[in-house]
């Protein structure tokens, strides 16, 4: 499990150190440096694969993270003599015996120091990189904010992309990698759901049982045509005593259903000692759905998945706490990363509230998922 992140240099961080935790949130405003912790660590994974191929400079831009240029990578407002040019990720693993480093600069021409490609960053030094460190290895995920919306067909996965990330970013791979492997039996039993007081462990059925949590009681399809590398996806409604009603296209169900998707088919895929990287995962869904997505989440955390993830959702939130108060998950177990803008517009703070066994929170910073108690305030 990661358990530390070190960071130098590295975007809006000059110097910080972040602790996670099985189920690690970062929350804060908008442009305060959330997602830059997640990108920290898909930065490393992706160094990690263009190292290993041998490559003399780390591209800037990848097939799990792009930044642009390195001017746009490297902090800013470096001081004088305080070698700005050098970035630097380090990662901890609770072993405490593994530490994955990679230090990187400008890549400059002889001694001129001009920059030769603006996308690439000179290696200074990589060490303790493992393919059985769980950043990694192969069961790890990531799912971007702008995942894939409704449609009709969705497409497989090059073996370069699966080598990555097998769910796809957007998680334009979900459907396909559903549909072969939807009567797969998970991999942790702990995490099957009971669908209408039966319990069925193949994946495709562990899916519409969690899925139907989150409002309508509903059924999911997949399916594939090997030859086109396409895939399709229908869901299905229960209509009381008549069953399943018919199946409906996911342009023609809205958002929400196609958007939370790749979640819950990543997680119930993984096994345990896996890593899984969410941005938002309460977009487009219903406040009863965000706080069963929050319920799940921390179940899979609690079966041995770490999670790390972002979110701007208070019921996201409350579903956590419900989940420690029911014992579901060990308040320990939880990692919540507070993130704000410090005294000056260059630096940032990090606070870290705590959830109690009770599932009230210690510390309320200001702007943390404050705002409705604030609204309710100026309108009584």
């Amino acid at each position: 499990m990661i358990s530390k992140v070190s960071l130098r240099n590295f975007k809006c961080y000059r110097e910080a150190e972040l602790d996670f935790a099985p189920l690690t949130v970062f929350a804060g405003m908008n442009a305060v440096g959330k997602s830059t912790a997640l990108q920290a660590l898909l930065f490393m994974r992706q160094v990690f694969f263009c190292h290993r191929d041998g490559d003399a400079a780390i591209p800037i831009n990848g097939r799990l993270v792009s930044f642009g240029q390195a001017d746009d990578l490297i902090y800013a407002y470096g001081r004088e003599g305080d070698a700005q040019n050098i970035l630097s990720v380090s990662v901890d693993f609770s072993n405490g015996m593994e530490k994955a480093v990679f230090e990187g600069e400008r890549k400059n021409v002889g001694g001129g120091g001009g920059i030769v490609q603006k996308q690439d960053l000179a290696v200074c030094r990589v060490s303790g990189m493992s393919r059985s460190m769980p950043l990694f290895s192969d069961p790890f995920c990531y799912l971007a904010a702008d995942r894939v919306g409704p449609r009709v067909n969705f497409k497989s996965p090059s073996s370069d992309e699966a080598r990555l990330n097998w769910i796809g970013n957007q998680g334009e791979f979900c459907v396909w990698q559903l549909a072969s492997h939807k009567l797969d039996k998970l991999k942790i039993l702990e995490l099957c759901a009971k669908e209408n007081g039966i319990v069925a462990d193949s994946l495709i059925q562990q899916v519409s049982a969690w899925m139907g949590k989150m409002g309508r009681a509903l059924r999911v399809t997949a399916d594939m045509n090997e030859r086109q590398q396409s895939a399709w996806l229908s869901f299905s409604f229960l209509e009381g005593e008549n069953g399943f009603g018919i199946d409906y296209r996911p342009t023609n169900v809205g958002f929400g259903l196609t958007y939370s998707l790749p979640i819950f088919v990543a997680l119930l895929s993984m096994p345990k000692g896996g890593v899984a990287l969410i941005e938002n995962p309460e977009a487009h869904l219903h406040p009863k759905g965000q706080v069963v997505m929050g319920e799940f989440l921390s179940k899979v955390a609690a079966s041995g998945v770490q999670i790390v993830m972002e979110t701007h959702s208070d019921h996201i939130l409350n579903g956590i706490r419900l989940a420690v108060k029911h014992k579901v998950l060990g308040d320990s177990a939880v990692k919540l990363n507070f993130v704000a803008k410090g005294s000056s517009e260059r630096d940032v703070e990090m606070v870290s509230p705590r959830i109690l066994p009770s599932g009230s929170i210690d510390i309320w910073p200001e702007g943390f998922f404050d705002e409705y108690e604030n609204t309710i305030a100026e309108l009584i």
